[in-house]
């Protein structure tokens, strides 16, 4: 992960019509105990670019581009790079068109246009590209905090990974580091438990657990002949006559305790709607809570697929993965959705996978806050409450939105 993060608003742009939580048991925990104060409306509000960022524009930018910006520059809505001007907190920025041509309109004070979403707005001041008139100054960054988002919501984790995922930020809160990448990649492995001297004598070696991996997947599953990926951390599996479809790829986490690992992967094998699986192939990857994963094409397969898990791994301990929407009573089975698969605006997302863009975005938000003098709640806090502009809703960890397919069909509506 590298030290810039994207940002753009599109027309066009939209998560997936997200899916909730079901049978969520509500869990209090106050982030900040203040009376909630309404968001002030923008309409009338003037802004004006930062001094703080400069753009380049695709026609400016010097070859050769290096490898993360390299993908982005081919886009058709690649609108250039946000630099900032000084070395400081703030991170470079790929935008979109949009966004660049809002930028440079606002070179001179002035309304932002109606087309442009009230979320968008929010979130590029609180990045500190944008500047809010507030009293006889402009603000940016934290400092505008008051001015863009509802001071003093209460957020209440709404399920067990809700409170993982509270725990998760919290914990890196407490470290105040000041590298993104660094703080992404913690939140992102929080709940790995240890490679033991007693998991380690267990599988001395990745073939022995492959191995046994492998004989849990039996032929009349249906799924092509297992090969490996992500550079020998996984062994994957292709369902003959599946595909995935063009379009947003919908991932169903199966989370038991290591120990259960065999029986879940069995019965994972046999959702006959998923077109492929991924299981971690060595100690430390089964280890992690993501150690099991299902790809869907809609929401409705997953939904099917995960009632019937929540029938066949009844009493299975769960483990639990952060930053993922639980789907039944606990943190055995969780839902995401990757970024990447959403069409012309998902290079905006910044990485293929939902876990890595939310906890690349988390991880950012932390550090601007923990440099910038005008933020007045804890980076942990600061950072939730920015990523809920980003279309993220922090009770849940999931899309943010109307309800979705997946929703109704979770609780058993046609």
């Amino acid at each position: 992960m590298a030290n810039w993060t994207t940002f753009g608003f599109s027309s066009k742009q939209r998560w997936p019509d997200p899916p909730t939580a079901t049978r969520r048991t509500p869990v209090r925990r106050v982030v900040s105990g203040t009376p909630m104060a309404p968001v002030p409306p923008l309409s009338a509000r003037l802004f004006r670019a930062s001094a703080s960022y400069r753009l380049v524009e695709p026609g400016a930018l010097q070859p050769p581009l290096p490898t993360w910006l390299r993908a982005h520059a081919t886009h058709p809505a690649f609108g250039g790079l946000l630099v900032p001007a000084a070395d400081d907190f703030r991170v470079q920025r790929v935008v979109t068109r949009d966004t660049a041509r809002l930028f440079q309109r606002l070179a001179r004070p002035g309304r932002a246009p109606r087309s442009v979403p009230s979320r968008a707005l929010r979130a590029l001041v609180l990045d500190g590209v944008l500047e809010i008139h507030a009293g006889r100054r402009y603000l940016s960054g934290a400092a505008a905090r008051s001015c863009c988002l509802p001071v003093g919501k209460e957020t209440e984790p709404r399920s067990a990974t809700g409170m993982l995922s509270l725990a998760a930020m919290q914990d890196a809160g407490a470290l105040q580091l000041a590298s993104p990448t660094v703080l992404a990649r913690l939140l992102y492995h929080f709940n790995t438990l240890p490679a033991s001297p007693a998991w380690r004598s267990r599988y001395p070696d990745s073939l022995s657990l492959e191995r046994e991996l492998r004989r849990c997947v039996p032929r009349s599953a249906g799924l092509d002949a297992a090969v490996t990926a992500g550079k020998g951390a996984w062994l994957s599996w292709e369902r003959a006559g599946c595909s995935s479809a063009p379009g947003a790829v919908w991932k169903l986490y199966v989370s038991p305790v290591p120990d259960q690992l065999v029986p879940a992967l069995g019965a994972a094998s046999r959702q006959r709607d998923a077109f492929a699986m991924k299981v971690g192939r060595d100690v430390a990857n089964i280890l992690r809570p993501d150690k099991l994963v299902l790809y869907f094409n809609t929401p409705r397969q997953l939904a099917r697929a995960a009632r019937q898990l929540e029938r066949d791994l009844a009493g299975v301990p769960a483990h639990g993965v952060p930053f993922t929407g639980q789907t039944g009573a606990s943190a055995l089975l969780s839902w995401g959705v990757d970024p990447g698969g959403q069409g012309a605006a998902a290079p905006w997302s910044g990485d293929d996978s939902w876990r890595a863009w939310l906890t690349q975005r988390l991880a950012t938000a932390m550090v601007q806050a923990l440099k910038d003098p005008g933020c007045a709640v804890p980076s942990w806090c600061y950072a939730m409450e920015r990523v809920s502009l980003d279309g993220v809703d922090v009770r849940t960890w999931a899309p943010s939105g109307r309800a979705s397919g997946l929703s109704r069909a979770l609780h058993g509506a046609h």
